[in-house]
C-alpha cells in the first residue's frame, strides 16, 4: 500500500473517530443502540415529555395538576414525539449515506466531512430543541409541582439503587 493511501486512510479514520457518529456506532456494537440518546437525555432532562405527561396524568391529584396544564403538556409531548420520529428517520438516512461514502473505492473527503458536519448539526439541533421543550414544561408547571416531581424522581432513583445493591448482595451469597 502506498504512503499516500495509508495517510488518507489514517486521516479518514481520525476524522471518523472524532465524530459523534463513531461513538454512536460503538455503543450500538455494545448491544445498546440507544445509549447515546439516553446519555443525551440525561443531560437535557431525564424524562421524555410523553413519559412526564403520563406521570402527571397518573398522579394528577397528588401533584394538583389542572386539566389546562395537562393539555398543554400533552400537546408538547405529541409534538416532541413527532420531532423525534423525524430526527431518527433523517439521521438513519444520513448515516446510510455516510456508510456509502466511506465504502467508496475513492472516497470524496469533502463530501464525507460535509455529511458528518450535517449529522452533528442535526444532533445539536435535536438536543437544543429538547432543552427548549423542557423549559416550556417548566413554565407550565408551578414551582411546587416541579419540586414534588423532583422529590418523586429522587425517591425512585434511590429505590432503584437500593434494589440493585440488594440484588448484587443476594447474588454473591448464592
Amino acid at each position: 500500500m502506498s504512503k499516500k493511501i495509508k495517510f488518507i486512510s489514517v486521516l479518514v479514520l481520525i476524522v471518523f473517530l472524532s465524530s459523534g457518529v463513531f461513538a454512536r456506532a460503538m455503543m450500538s456494537k455494545r448491544g445498546n443502540s440507544r445509549m447515546g440518546h439516553h446519555q443525551m437525555m440525561k443531560t437535557a432532562g431525564s424524562h421524555s415529555p410523553m413519559m412526564l405527561y403520563r406521570v402527571l396524568k397518573n398522579r394528577k391529584q397528588e401533584l394538583k395538576v389542572t386539566d389546562n396544564q395537562l393539555n398543554k403538556i400533552k400537546e408538547l409531548a405529541f409534538n416532541w414525539e413527532k420531532e423525534m420520529i423525524n430526527y431518527r428517520a433523517s439521521n438513519a438516512s444520513l448515516r446510510l449515506e455516510l456508510k456509502k461514502l466511506l465504502s467508496a473505492e475513492k472516497p470524496d473527503y469533502n463530501k464525507i466531512k460535509n455529511l458528518m458536519n450535517k449529522i452533528g448539526a442535526a444532533k445539536t439541533d435535536f438536543f437544543i430543541n429538547r432543552l427548549k421543550v423542557k423549559d416550556q414544561i417548566k413554565t407550565i408547571l408551578t414551582k411546587e409541582q416541579l419540586d414534588k416531581l423532583a422529590k418523586m424522581r429522587k425517591n425512585l432513583m434511590m429505590n432503584r439503587f437500593k434494589r440493585k445493591r440488594d440484588n448484587r448482595r443476594n447474588s454473591h451469597h448464592r
